[in-house]
């Protein structure tokens, strides 16, 4: 063959070639492998040992066919399956040997490349290879007796490693599941004032996030009965300041009785309530009645609270009094027991436990006696002095108490009450500290003189110390559910979160306090600086009712059997009532007269539940007749007099207040002093006189036709 034909032919050989490869290169046909095929649809959840079947589809942009490859994430060797038409849905089945999650994936390819991984669906065989988590409750134990608010505590932990733990919840009988405080260790908050006396189930599980724990479940024995008492300041051992009784909704005064009471908080125990008077007296009356049954003189005015234990009556005596004794009376009749003399004055309130008394004096020590004849077992002296701090006692048998100043700052001594060795010590920030501590779940504490609170653990390690409000705490920390409830002297009220420190809410109340609170029945109760009694709601602070009372409130309320005690200018009781209030005073007498001149009225109120009744008189030019004494509502009502010495026109208001404490609105008249005129002494005149101050409109006729008769000559 010619060589020259050879040549043309090969070239046109290759011009056909480069055209083809042109037009592959134009439309893009090897450059574009398969799209990411979709995610892989099937069942979610099976067994190992049985075939379950997924779908997916894959598009080819050029339309070529193509490869699938699936991935079962079990370690089995795959290839690649096909061809399929591109867009086309394919199944294919698996079967998975164990339990186990996996996850599936797949790809395409074809023949000029493969696509990336589809999105992965992930089945759980079994129980995926999980391990259930586990609880336990470890208190209470099953079969025990629990009264007022408890702690539940317990453990919970996951085979699979604690980190996957999500929660633990707690179910209270029939009630849904609450979740509790914590994962591996854990606590939950209970008041089992919230449920009849009698039995009760306590149930716990964990949760991993994908299985819950089996249930461990126990039985209590509820029995509230024996605590609707409330024996020593801050109601206990721990100084929470709570209790299971009802309380008053209402400021309805059941009765008051005695002389004033500054700073001695009362006690009430078997239907008596107990407390020191600033005359030097420690009184017993009837709790319901207010009848008084009898009084004790220690001397000086009573800073110290009493504590009743075993029919008798603990208590010390105060700044004022010539003596530093503890006392020991019978709480039947007030008979002289024993007394233990002390160094200093006692203001602090004795904590009596296991037969034995702990109490801090001024002479800086703390003191355990025998409660039964007050011989001293053991007494520690510290560098300060004990001020208003009480003792706190735990159930590990460590006793609590603060020092009121020191020069690294207030300290915070735990001690083994059986002994008193010191176990630790920790000094605070503020110099001085005047109140008690308080415990609560495994933790104690302070609010001190310049606005912080101190949270130690009951190995005195300090957990966290934060400046809540802008001024002194005076104030005992009252605890319940996990929050702190204080009153502060910048004239509010505070509760604070007990694990971290931080405020929940505050409410300004508009007088400083240094009255510790009280928690009962929703409420919160506190006394102020100015005589207010308050009672607010424990959950956003919101004031439910107040009441003025006649002095500074600086002890603290005490909650029993549904009735609020606190002392100020008396002790008074609240009890909520279905009596009625009085009406408002009708007031009758002259409307007009001259300055300098006595003049009578009469005020009349009836009551709708036939109790007697005292006015309250305000005249309109700062004088005050205060609460008249008690007599028979209705006529003839009660009769004052009053002289203004100035001419001017004055409101009388007066308001009611039946036997039981519960006030009318205001009743109000007007009266006018003109000022006086210049007149002829006759005896015409003077009949005159008279007849016109009691016929005034006689007078304002008078006036008209004069003036009338002026401008109309």
């Amino acid at each position: 063959m010619n060589k020259r034909i050879v040549m043309k032919e090969v070239g046109a050989l290759l011009i056909v070639v480069v055209m083809i490869l042109s037009s592959l290169s134009v439309s893009g046909s090897f450059l574009n492998p398969p799209n990411k095929p979709s995610k892989p649809v099937g069942p979610k959840t099976g067994d190992a040992g049985i075939e379950y079947t997924y779908l997916t589809s894959a598009i080819d942009p050029d339309g070529d066919p193509i490869y699938l490859w699936w991935d079962w994430d079990d370690g089995t060797s795959g290839s690649w399956d096909g061809p399929f038409i591109s867009g086309e849905s394919v199944t294919a089945s698996h079967t998975w040997s164990s339990d186990g999650i996996y996850c599936i994936k797949v790809k395409a390819k074809d023949n000029t490349g493969e696509s990336g991984w589809s999105d992965e669906l992930c089945v759980t065989m079994g129980n995926g290879g999980n391990n259930k988590p586990t609880v336990k409750i470890l208190y209470p134990l099953d079969g025990d007796i629990v009264e007022s608010a408890i702690i539940i505590s317990g453990t919970a932990s996951d085979p699979d490693g604690n980190q996957e733990l999500q929660k633990v919840e707690i179910k209270i009988d029939s009630d849904a599941w609450s979740n509790a405080n914590g994962l591996t260790s854990w606590t939950y908050d209970w008041d089992t004032a919230s449920v009849n006396n009698g039995l009760h189930k306590i149930s716990a599980r964990s949760f991993d996030g994908q299985v819950h724990s089996d249930i461990d479940q126990i039985t209590v024995t509820v029995n509230n009965i024996a605590h609707i008492d409330w024996p020593m300041f801050q109601h206990d051992i721990s100084n929470s300041g709570y209790t299971i009784s009802t309380a008053p909704d209402t400021n309805n005064v059941k009765w008051s009785a005695g002389s004033p009471v500054s700073c001695s908080s009362p006690a009430i125990v078997n239907g008596k309530v107990y407390v020191g008077f600033d005359n030097g007296t420690v009184g017993c009356f009837n709790a319901e009645t207010g009848t008084h049954i009898w009084s004790y003189t220690i001397g000086g005015k009573i800073d110290s609270s009493p504590t009743v234990y075993d029919g008798k009556i603990y208590i010390g005596t105060g700044l004022q009094s010539n003596v530093h004794n503890i006392y020991c009376l019978n709480a039947d009749t007030g008979a002289h027991i024993w007394d233990f003399p002390t160094g200093g004055a006692i203001m602090s309130s004795p904590c009596v436990h296991d037969g034995y008394v702990y109490i801090g004096s001024q002479d800086k020590n703390i003191y355990c006696l025998r409660a039964d004849n007050g011989n001293k077992k053991w007494n520690y002296t510290l560098s300060h002095k004990i001020d208003y701090s009480s003792p706190c006692i735990d159930n590990l048998g460590r006793l609590y108490i603060t020092s009121f100043s020191g020069l690294d700052g207030a300290v915070t001594y735990c001690f083994d009450k059986a002994n008193g060795n010191l176990i630790w010590e920790r000094s605070m920030i503020s110099q001085y500290v005047s109140h008690s501590p308080t415990l609560y779940d495994g933790r104690v504490y302070i609010a001190t003189r310049n606005f912080w609170i101190y949270c130690f653990s009951n190995t005195g390690f300090r957990n966290w110390y934060e400046a809540i409000g802008s001024n002194d705490f005076f104030s005992s920390p009252a605890i319940l559910g996990g929050k702190i409830y204080i009153g502060c002297m910048d004239s509010k009220m505070y509760c604070v979160n007990a694990n971290t420190g931080q405020t929940i809410w505050e409410k300004t109340i508009n007088n400083v306090q240094q009255s510790s609170p009280a928690i009962a029945d929703g409420k919160v109760y506190v006394g102020a600086i100015g005589g207010l009694v308050y009672c607010l709601d424990k959950n956003n602070g919101d004031i439910l009712w107040t009441y003025q009372t006649k002095a500074n409130i600086l002890n603290s309320p005490a909650v029993a059997d549904g009735r609020l005690y606190i002392g100020s200018d008396k002790l008074y009781c609240f009890e909520d009532t279905d009596n009625n209030p009085p009406t408002p005073p009708v007031i009758t007498g002259q409307s007009s007269g001259k300055a300098g001149t006595s003049y009578s009225y009469n005020f009349v109120s009836t009551d709708p539940d036939n109790d007697q009744v005292e006015y309250y008189i305000m005249w309109g030019d700062g004088d005050i007749t205060s609460w008249t004494g008690l007599q028979s509502q209705g006529f003839p009502g009660c009769d004052e007099s009053h002289i203004w010495d100035t001419q001017d026109t004055y409101l009388i208001e007066a308001k009611a207040r039946d036997e039981h404490g519960l006030e009318s609105d205001w009743g109000t008249f007007s009266v006018i002093m003109p000022k006086n005129k210049q007149y002829i002494n006759t005896p015409f005149m003077n009949f005159l006189e008279k007849f016109l101050e009691n016929h005034p409109n006689m007078l304002l006729m008078l006036k008209l036709i004069l003036k009338l008769s002026i401008y109309n000559p």
